[in-house]
C-alpha cells in the first residue's frame, strides 16, 4: 500500500506540473485545458502540498514556480479555514496543513524576490488563522530570519509581518509587538537591507480570479 500511495502522489504531482505548463502555453485551447485540470486537482488532499513543493523547488523552471506560488496563495485563501469568507470545499486536511507549514519558511530565504514575496504573503494568510494556537513556532522562525543579517531572509520575514499586521487582532498584537518592534527598529536604522522592493508578480491575473 505504501508503494501504491507513493505512485499515486507522483502521478498527481506530474499531472499538476503538466497542468501548470499548459496554463503557461501561448495556445488558448491548451491554457483552457490546463485550467480545467487544475480545478479537478484542486479538490485532492495533496494539491496544496504539491504546490508548495513546486514553489520551493530551486531547480524548477521560474515560470512554473511563480505560477505555483500564486495558486498556493489562492488555495490557502479558499481552502484553509471554514471560517473564511472565501472558503470553498474541501477544507484542507490537518495533515496537509502541517506539511505546508513545515515547508514554507524555507521560501523566506529565496533569492528570487517574486517567489519570496508570494511565499511571505501565503505564510501571513496562514498565520491569520493558525497563529499562535496551531503554529506557535512561526514567530521564533521569523525572529531568527530578522536577526540573521541575511538580506533575503530579513526581507522575507518583513514581508510576512507587513501582510500579517494589516489585519492582526488586538489579542495577537499583544503577542507580536514586544517581539518584533525592537528588531524592526534595528533593521530600518540599518538602511541598506531594503534597497529595492520586489517586482510585482507577472501572474497576478490568476490571483484576481
Amino acid at each position: 500500500m505504501m508503494a501504491g500511495g507513493g505512485d499515486h502522489n507522483r502521478s498527481l504531482k506530474e499531472a499538476l506540473i503538466e497542468s501548470l505548463n499548459s496554463i503557461l502555453s501561448p495556445l488558448k485551447d491548451v491554457r483552457s485545458s490546463g485550467e480545467e485540470q487544475i480545478k479537478a486537482l484542486e479538490v485532492t488532499e495533496e494539491f496544496g502540498v504539491h504546490l508548495a513543493e513546486l514553489t520551493l523547488d530551486t531547480q524548477g523552471p521560474l515560470a512554473v514556480r511563480q505560477l505555483a506560488s500564486v495558486l498556493l496563495r489562492q488555495y490557502v485563501e479558499a481552502h484553509w479555514s471554514s471560517l473564511s469568507e472565501k472558503v470553498r470545499p474541501p477544507v484542507a486536511s490537518e495533515s496537509a496543513k502541517a506539511k505546508i507549514r513545515s515547508m514554507l519558511p524555507v521560501g523566506l530565504k529565496e533569492t528570487l524576490s517574486k517567489v519570496r514575496s508570494s511565499v511571505a504573503y501565503t505564510i501571513a494568510s496562514i498565520a491569520h488563522w493558525d497563529w499562535p494556537e496551531t503554529w506557535p513556532e512561526l514567530f521564533p522562525i521569523l525572529m531568527e530570519a530578522l536577526t540573521s543579517g541575511e538580506p533575503n531572509a530579513v526581507h522575507g520575514a518583513m514581508r510576512v509581518l507587513t501582510e500579517f499586521t494589516q489585519d492582526v487582532t488586538d489579542t495577537q498584537m499583544g503577542h507580536v509587538a514586544p517581539l518584533i518592534l525592537p528588531e524592526m527598529y534595528k533593521i530600518f536604522t540599518a538602511g541598506q537591507v531594503f534597497e529595492h522592493e520586489p517586482e510585482p508578480s507577472t501572474y497576478l491575473m490568476y490571483a484576481q480570479e
